[in-house]
């Protein structure tokens, strides 16, 4: 594994594992949400969002996380391992909204000064607002692409891993490092 792009849906801990990986196999990591997510929670326009991307994934080595659309050709046709972090859609949902409480709480800052809200628990309404239903409604999205990743890769050599439960993800980590 040389080049390996985590994705998963929000509070899927794909950020927590890219690092992790990154870390032991001495990988340079790429969180997608900080190079999109830009002051005052605009977003990097999308030509500039996919050159920042290409130029990371046209090195030979490297780990990111994320899984947007507009830059998913770029990291799926460079990969040579798609992981796929998939956990139970209430629990993941639940430590999006304590994962959220926390950050809100301590102020921290996400990326290039943004700040969670209160808000960002909201369960109703617009999901680009509220990331408790953003998680929730993305999650069948993102089993959707998990399975079509399954049946039909990228290309025949790219690996494709479903992690379900952090029992999967703490195995693939272990194996992944010797």
């Amino acid at each position: 594994m040389e080049r390996i792009a985590i994705i998963g849906t929000s509070g899927s801990g794909k950020t927590t594992h890219a690092k992790a990986l990154a870390a032991k196999l001495d990988l340079p990591h790429l969180e997608l949400d900080s190079v999109f997510h830009q002051p005052g929670w605009t977003a990097r326009p999308t030509e500039q969002f996919q050159a920042q991307v290409a130029g990371f994934c046209a090195g030979d080595r490297w780990v990111t996380c994320g899984k947007y659309a507009s830059v998913r050709p770029l990291l799926f046709d460079r990969a040579d391992t798609i992981v796929c972090v998939d956990h139970n859609r209430v629990r993941q949902t639940a430590r999006v909204a304590r994962r959220t409480v926390g950050r809100v709480i301590t102020r921290q800052e996400l990326w290039n000064g943004n700040h969670e809200t209160i808000r960002n628990l909201w369960p109703f309404g617009n999901p680009e607002r509220t990331i408790v239903k953003w998680t929730w409604t993305n999650i069948p999205r993102a089993r959707a692409l998990f399975d079509e990743l399954e049946a039909d890769p990228p290309d025949k050599q790219t690996r494709i891993v479903r992690l379900h439960g952090w029992g999967d993800v703490n195995r693939f980590l272990a194996d992944a490092t010797g």
